[in-house]
């Protein structure tokens, strides 16, 4: 019978519409003190308002209904499908996402013996691992069996199908359970492989066991067994493999009819044969030998009977995801205890800053020089310049043997940073009080550009210059959030920085109200998350960063993690991130709305957002775009604010090729040329190149800043190493 229907066992689910006059006697019998009722359907109907995200239309309003549990004298009052469901089952998610909780509600799912059953049989459930369930087990509960069966001392005497049915009715009483109280026999076959997909095997007859395969093969029905013995789990795929022996052909051609009416002695070569005696546990081992003399019986646990459950529900999980095959495993919890270790600390740990180069302190020419462009920004801190000190000319190369970002397309990035460092030797040579001439040539396979300076006239240094030289040591990323500080610039500053962007040769782009700013931070939030799911990005990212306690020489390039300003748990949550095959499960789930945020808090808590742009698309326009960047970047710091880039991943991606390039699903690609149009439409870019997008805010100075590679390994001053 099915425990949904009315009957003496069965839980009766009451619809306020069709059922309202058996809803005004279950209350009539409440008020004579014949049926408790509990009404908590304001903390459900709470719990649903209160799910992220909010329900969708699809959903509709919930709807509510009374389930009267007879054999309690109570009911309840729950919600209706498929709010109950839906709100029941949501801390399920995402180890089980929707989806594959609808694909899990589609199975069949039959359990034989009732003991070891009951367990799983609640388990499966607990999850919503199954939309029907049929019970076979004609034993009765015995006090005995209380040292595993999840029953009480009220069910002594019942069906163990029963008992079973009745505590899932107590927890999904949506759920169609089917009992059969004769236990699955040749007469009970048809309605116990009924509209099942799986039978789960857990009943102490040998013959059975094999007479319930023997039909589940027939029927190309999957069979699962877990023997509490060391967690063994075996799988026999009949619904693939129609030909398999039963048990895997551990007992041969032995049959369910030589199996019939031993016994429990002359059952143990046969469990021998099934378990494998070599593999089973010693104490296990021992109690067989003992059985009909000093025990009745072989021993069991609850606790492996829990186990048990928890397997059967993993592998019932897989089974829908068509990630299980036929076979056998021991999953033993005693084993893994063996290997307890000491755990120890991954991650950060404290560590000194990494030195970066002090052009005054240098006592030659050439090395201040070169100590000042070491100081220009670059994608990820790679540092992809070196120079070469020909007096009285720097040379400013790209190191092609420097390891590049994945977003550096056209080594466009490169030649934006070999820019910024060409002005950063022209900015300190100005403020020495030395004539510059600068010469941009980045045709050359390396050469970028040059600087030539003379020797100091002795006239005044302009202000303007010295400042700008001062700022140099304090140039930095800065990736703090303040909250207290002020969202507005400062009177006047705008207008400077577009005039400086203006008379280097570029231009210069300005978002300054709150919505502005609110719209660029969901495009680089977004950003963010694409490079995040993308595989190779994501490698390509963790390449970038540096952690506290790694060694002082690697530490010399890329992010230090410190930088970043991350809160302890944020920190926490980039070890996280750090795992590919957890970023590949929120990719294939098409989720990650948390990785957008910290984007979006930072471009909130700026005063403002710039984007650098030149008229060009050449590689000279983009050299001449970093020496416009870095002249904007040291005038925001003189005027004492702070600035952090936030590009998108797709900045020197110009061509249609080039997106398709970076992201290789074809959705994030399609994703990233749309956000790349809004946000030229935002800028007003037009044909101009974007070099760089930035926030500006009034965050005090960072907590830490990235390190550079010694001199020594980027100046080639004819010097001997």
């Amino acid at each position: 019978m099915w425990m949904n229907e009315a009957g003496a066992s069965a839980a009766i689910v009451l619809d306020h519409a069709a059922d309202g006059e058996r809803i005004g006697e279950l209350h009539a019998a409440a008020a004579k003190g014949q049926v408790v009722l509990l009404d908590e359907i304001a903390l459900q109907l709470a719990g649903w308002d209160k799910r992220v995200p909010p329900p969708g239309e699809d959903v509709g309003e919930p709807t509510t209904r009374w389930v009267h549990y007879p054999w309690r004298r109570t009911a309840v009052h729950v919600l209706g499908p498929p709010h109950f469901d839906l709100l029941r089952l949501d801390r399920n998610r995402n180890k089980i996402t929707r989806t594959e909780q609808e694909r899990f509600r589609q199975l069949g799912v039959a359990v034989v013996g009732l003991s070891v059953g009951h367990a799983i049989a609640h388990t499966l459930a607990l999850e919503g691992l199954c939309g029907r369930l049929t019970l076979a087990d004609f034993d009765e509960i015995e006090l005995s069996n209380l040292n595993r069966i999840p029953a009480s001392l009220v069910d002594l005497g019942g069906n163990k199908a029963v008992a079973a049915a009745r505590r899932i009715a107590e927890t999904d009483p949506y759920l169609p359970v089917r009992i059969i109280p004769t236990g699955a026999t040749a007469d009970t076959y048809e309605e116990l492989f009924d509209g099942i997909d799986v039978v789960v095997e857990e009943c102490d007859s040998l013959d059975v066991k094999l007479s319930v395969r023997a039909e589940a093969r027939r029927r190309r029905v999957t069979v699962l067994m877990e023997t509490s013995d060391l967690g063994m789990l075996d799988v026999e795929r009949f619904d693939l493999d129609p030909d398999r022996p039963l048990l895997h052909g551990l007992i041969g051609a032995t049959s369910a009819e030589d199996l019939a009416g031993l016994t429990t002695e002359q059952k143990v070569p046969y469990i021998m044969a099934i378990i494998d005696g070599a593999q089973m546990s010693a104490r296990f081992g021992a109690s067989m030998v003992e059985v009909d003399r000093t025990v009745s019986t072989w021993p069991q646990l609850g606790s492996d009977v829990a186990l048990g459950g928890a397997t059967i529900a993993t592998a019932l999980r897989r089974y829908a995801r068509g990630e299980l095959r036929s076979g056998r495993i021991r999953i033993s919890l005693d084993g893994a205890l063996d290997q307890l270790e000491q755990p120890t600390r991954s991650g950060p740990v404290s560590e000194d800053a990494v030195p970066r180069p002090d052009p005054a302190a240098e006592p030659q020419l050439g090395r201040r020089l070169a100590a000042a462009g070491a100081l220009a920004p670059s994608a990820g801190n790679m540092q992809p310049w070196s120079f070469t000190w020909s007096p009285p000319v720097l040379h400013v190369l790209l190191d092609r043997t420097r390891k590049q970002t994945l977003l550096d397309v056209g080594a466009r990035g490169s030649l934006v940073a070999a820019g910024a460092a060409l002005e950063s030797v022209a900015v300190f040579a100005r403020a020495e009080g030395r004539p510059v001439e600068v010469v941009v040539d980045p045709d050359a396979e390396t050469l970028v550009g040059s600087v030539q300076v003379g020797e100091p006239d002795g006239s005044a240094v302009d202000d303007d210059v010295a400042h700008l030289a001062t700022a140099l040591t304090r140039r930095w990323s800065n990736r703090r959030i303040d909250t207290a500080s002020p969202r507005e610039l400062p009177d006047g500053v705008a207008g400077a920085l577009r005039a400086v962007a203006m008379s280097a040769g570029g231009a210069l782009d300005l978002l300054e109200s709150s919505e502005a700013r609110r719209r660029y931070g969901e495009i680089a939030g977004r950003s963010d998350r694409l490079r995040y799911l993308t595989p190779r990005l994501q490698v390509d990212l963790l390449g970038e960063l540096r952690w506290r306690g790694e060694s002082t020489s690697r530490r010399r390039t890329g992010i230090e993690v410190a930088t970043l300003e991350l809160a302890p748990a944020d920190e926490a949550k980039l070890t996280v991130i750090r795992r590919g095959d957890i970023m590949a499960q929120v990719a294939g789930w098409d989720l990650g709305t948390a990785l957008t945020e910290p984007a979006r808090d930072a471009l909130d808590d700026s005063c403002a957002v710039f984007a650098i742009s030149v008229a060009g698309h050449e590689r000279r326009d983009f050299v001449a775009g970093g020496r416009v960047l870095q002249q904007v970047w040291l005038t925001a710091t003189t005027l004492g604010l702070s600035a952090q880039p936030v590009s998108p991943i797709w900045l020197y991606a110009r061509e249609e090729p080039d997106f398709g390039g970076l992201l290789e699903d074809p959705r994030h690609a399609a994703e990233a040329r749309e956000l790349d149009r809004s946000m030229s439409e935002m800028f007003g870019l037009g044909d101009r190149a974007l070099v760089m997008v930035m926030r500006l805010s009034n965050a005090p100075p960072p907590s830490a800043v990235s390190g550079r590679l010694p001199l020594d390994d980027v100046l080639d001053d004819g010097a001997p190493s």
